[in-house]
């Protein structure tokens, strides 16, 4: 073998080298930017989380401060509206956030007054299997 060719051999070589060196780079790139997006969208969906439950906290309690007829209770317009956007932040965590069950975990169970969209459909399933069994 020339010494061209083994010139050219050994170029090659090289540049697959360099071509696969640099596959490799992209996709430690590629693995590490996802990895920072599944991050965000886990840190979103604890705040989303969060404050679906101290939502609920908020609704359970001005609730019960209305049943007994305390004065520091929040009139109804304020009601409606806090527990309207409680409930949209519950279909955007679920929708946005691809969330399924309980807020308060896999082996949770909302407190009884306001159940989230994963205890609602718990309930509603159980009742329609109520329904077709009588």
């Amino acid at each position: 073998m020339s010494w061209i060719e083994t010139a050219r051999i050994t170029t090659k070589e090289i540049k697959e080298k360099r071509e696969g060196t640099l596959v490799v780079q992209e996709a430690e790139e590629l693995a590490q930017t996802i990895d920072c997006e599944k991050s965000e969208l886990s840190e979103k969906r604890s705040a989303l989380l969060y404050q679906l439950r101290k939502g609920q906290s908020w609704l359970l309690d001005q609730h019960s401060r209305w049943q007994s007829a305390d004065t520091t209770s929040a009139d109804d317009a304020e009601f409606s509206r806090v527990w309207n956007g409680w409930w949209e932040l519950d279909h955007q965590l679920r929708t946005d956030h691809g969330f399924q069950g309980c807020i308060y975990g896999p082996d949770g169970a909302c407190p009884d007054g306001f159940p989230c969209q994963g205890c609602t459909d718990i309930l509603t399933s159980n009742i329609v299997v109520q329904l077709e069994l009588t």
